[in-house]
């Protein structure tokens, strides 16, 4: 998954651009989504041999250079690269010349990788979420991971974390106790052209934070 590719660099819009834009903000967040989402391939698969990321983490150009080089059809795809016999799963290739020494070496672990690799039996590339326990990926389970991000990043005495209750509660409280919660008053203050500041529920006084969750009739019935 390239974040910085073509398709964010287009000046059209589109919901995949959307998505990468999306994706390069939570990495700015220190969740390195980029890298967490696992491909799974088949034999027959059409993804590229050298240049896709699914044996190892990382792509097989780099790990393995010197094979890279020798190989003739730089382009390959896994179908073109995997062999399977009754004697297990190969590696073939068409070299331009013989490996040797240093070269056979990057072959043999090359070999134990593939032969050691369970290929997806479904007839199809498949692609597993490395964060979360089942491999499905949820906007759930990221929103939970962003919010753990959001205590420790925030995290001062006002905010200690309390297993009995939710983040969320916790967050939720830190900004009502220093008002950063977007009401009325709050939004006037910052330059928002309102047509009105008063508080809709009751309109017996402004929509400040205290009123909103203290003063009003209406919140006083809850508490």
């Amino acid at each position: 998954m390239d974040l910085k590719g073509e398709a964010i660099r287009s000046p059209s819009p589109s919901v995949w651009k959307n998505i990468l834009i999306a994706g390069t903000h939570i990495q700015e967040l220190g969740v390195d989504f980029k890298e967490s989402f696992i491909i799974k391939v088949n034999k027959r698969s059409q993804l590229s041999f050298w240049d896709s990321k699914w044996l190892i983490n990382g792509k097989l150009k780099t790990k393995f250079p010197r094979l890279f080089l020798l190989d003739s059809d730089k382009d390959a795809r896994i179908v073109d690269r995997v062999h399977e016999s009754d004697s297990g799963i190969t590696v073939t290739s068409c070299w331009s010349r013989q490996p040797s020494g240093r070269t056979l070496g990057e072959l043999s672990e090359l070999q134990q990788h593939v032969s050691g690799y369970c290929f997806e039996e479904t007839g199809h590339d498949t692609c597993s979420w490395a964060l979360s326990h089942n491999g499905i990926f949820t906007l759930r389970s990221l929103s939970l991971i962003l919010d753990d991000l959001s205590i420790a990043n925030t995290y001062v005495e006002e905010t200690m974390c309390n297993n009995l209750v939710p983040k969320k509660v916790e967050i939720f409280v830190w900004r009502l106790c220093k008002k950063r919660l977007p009401v009325k008053t709050e939004l006037d203050k910052r330059g928002i052209d309102l047509h009105s500041v008063r508080y809709l529920l009751c309109d017996d006084d402004l929509e400040t934070v205290e009123h909103s969750f203290i003063f009003c009739k209406c919140a006083m019935e809850v508490w």
